[in-house]
């Protein structure tokens, strides 16, 4: 009679038959070509299935479209950062104009108004004395106010039309 039952002997027998196989299989990886081991590393790893394959394409696709969005959205705000910085330097421009514009126009106003107060005593002066001396007073006042518009607008030449006003009083 032996020492071991059936079920260990199958067992025993099972397990010799694995150990050999599994040395043999090391003896042959070791006597493989680097190109016959890429092979059998291949060849070693699961089959992926036409609709795995397609999801992993699928996520490769879309992880590069969210990084092109991105891409795209950085450009997009740096383009608008620079038309941004261009507008706000034009209204800077624009404002220090328009600054520039209002001193001349107050020294309009004024040379306007005290002309219109020397006219105001020219012709509060026209009842007392003769025409002819009202008159070359006026010429006077008249040529007085010309030559200050003058000088301003040979200042801002190009920047404001404004009309030569030019005394068309007939003696």
């Amino acid at each position: 009679m032996s020492r071991y039952s059936d079920e260990e002997r199958e067992r025993i027998f099972t397990k010799s038959i694995a150990l050999l196989q599994r040395d043999e299989v090391q003896q042959q990886d070791q006597a493989l070509t680097p190109a016959e081991a890429l092979v059998m590393e291949a060849l070693a790893q699961p089959l992926e299935s036409r609709n795995d394959r397609d999801r992993r394409l699928i996520a490769e696709q879309e992880r590069e479209f969210s990084r092109q969005r991105r891409a795209q959205a950085i450009a997009r705000q740096s383009s608008e950062a620079r038309i941004l910085a261009t507008v706000e330097q034009r209204l800077q421009t624009m404002r220090g104009e328009i600054n520039e514009l209002r001193g001349d126009l107050q020294s309009i106003a004024a040379a306007c108004s005290h002309a219109v107060e020397q006219i105001s005593g020219a012709l509060d002066d026209l009842t007392a004395a003769p025409a002819k001396a009202a008159d070359e007073r006026m010429q006077a006042m008249f040529a007085q106010l010309e030559k200050k518009l003058d000088e301003i607008t040979s200042r801002r030449a190009g920047d404001v039309d404004l009309p030569i006003l030019r005394s068309s009083h007939a003696n």
